[in-house]
């Protein structure tokens, strides 16, 4: 079991979102490459992980924090696919970037760190996970699947973008690939 801190995008963009997955996992289809897609619900933006365990004062501590928590509307876009962050981080984890204006994603999780107590271990990187490649990658084949993805990105995207703006950050629970939205937390 693990919890998060989570956006989750509404159900128009996520179902943009799906309709042009489809594109993508052809690259690996076409390889041979097995690929675990999880449904469109399960699309999140995660913003701070909490840990295997939950306990109540830490429960109380993030339902505070996030009664009082306020932050000015923003859009969130999507305009292009990669395969892992790096090849040495995640070379297996297939995602849509996230970008957004004055680094708006990146305040909310510094702000949501300090008043909750707790520390990223990694940097963060806004992302949505869309796939999850299940057999490890050679770097070759890492670097060959890249450019195949960075290749489309410039017909899926082209002059175009999906955008949402964050409307609640969620209190998630997790157990394997089920999630469960254990309270949901209004942000503007």
């Amino acid at each position: 079991m693990n919890y998060f801190l989570g956006i989750f995008p509404d159900e128009i963009e996520k179902g943009r979102m799906a309709q042009i997955l489809p594109q993508y996992a052809s690259i690996f289809d076409s390889q041979d490459i097995p690929v675990y897609y999880p449904e469109a619900a399960k699309y999140h933006l995660t913003l701070l992980y909490l840990g295997e365990r939950l306990s109540p004062l830490m429960r109380v501590k993030v339902g505070r924090a996030l009664k009082g928590f306020k932050y000015k509307p923003f859009n969130a876009r999507i305009n292009s696919v990669r395969l892992g962050f790096s090849q040495s981080r995640n070379p297996g984890l297939l995602h849509f970037t996230v970008t957004d204006e004055n680094n708006e994603l990146r305040n909310i999780v510094s702000q949501l760190s300090s008043i909750i107590g707790t520390k990223r271990e990694k940097a963060f990187i806004p992302h949505i996970t869309i796939g999850r490649v299940r057999n490890e990658i050679s770097a070759v084949e890492y670097r060959n699947l890249s450019d195949a993805v960075t290749a489309l990105n410039q017909s899926v995207f082209a002059g175009k973008e999906i955008s949402f703006t964050p409307g609640a950050i969620s209190l998630v629970k997790s157990t394997g690939s089920q999630y469960k939205i254990l309270k949901k937390y209004p942000i503007n």
